[in-house]
């Protein structure tokens, strides 16, 4: 199924985006239509560097799934932010092997706090716990001065 999707990239030192229409369910930095479509907003001579690509509702506002992971530019998972079926509002769960029972925190005013990184030893940890704000037209989060990402998950099923 095809889309328009938002592609986040560098050029020059400085961020840029744009918004184009590809014939894929889940483009990649790789697809030739993605390349086509940066390489059209690049001036000659410049080497653009994809950051991010995002999906688009029919709205022209990032796709809201039920589950995203926080993730930095490195890969490196912060938790989870989802939905609870039955009810309103986000949730933040620090450690997604403890998806399946769905605690989490509910988050308020787009805010709240990161323990750290789950199954990982950061060289910054005394920065945790951390004040973490989500941007959800970038679908991304604001923590220590970092942008992280917010990337549709699925949980595998439980049967499996």
């Amino acid at each position: 199924m095809a889309g328009y999707f938002r592609i986040y990239f560098l050029a020059q030192g400085k961020e840029h985006m744009v918004e184009t229409w590809l014939n894929s369910d889940e483009p990649t930095s790789c697809d030739q239509e993605v390349l086509d479509a940066l390489m059209g907003a690049t001036p000659p001579g410049i080497a653009p560097s994809i950051l991010r690509i995002i999906d688009l509702g029919t709205d022209g506002q990032p796709m809201l799934y039920d589950e995203f992971k926080v993730i930095d530019s490195k890969g490196i998972t912060y938790g989870l932010v989802f939905q609870k079926p039955s009810h309103s509002g986000w949730f933040y769960l620090a450690d997604l092997t403890d998806f399946e029972r769905r605690p989490g925190k509910e988050i308020i005013n787009d805010s709240f706090i990161i323990p750290g990184a789950v199954g990982y030893v950061l060289s910054n940890r005394s920065d945790f716990p951390a004040k973490a704000t989500i941007n959800w037209e970038r679908l991304s989060v604001e923590c220590l001065g970092e942008e992280f990402y917010l990337v549709p998950w699925k949980p595998l099923p439980y049967f499996l």
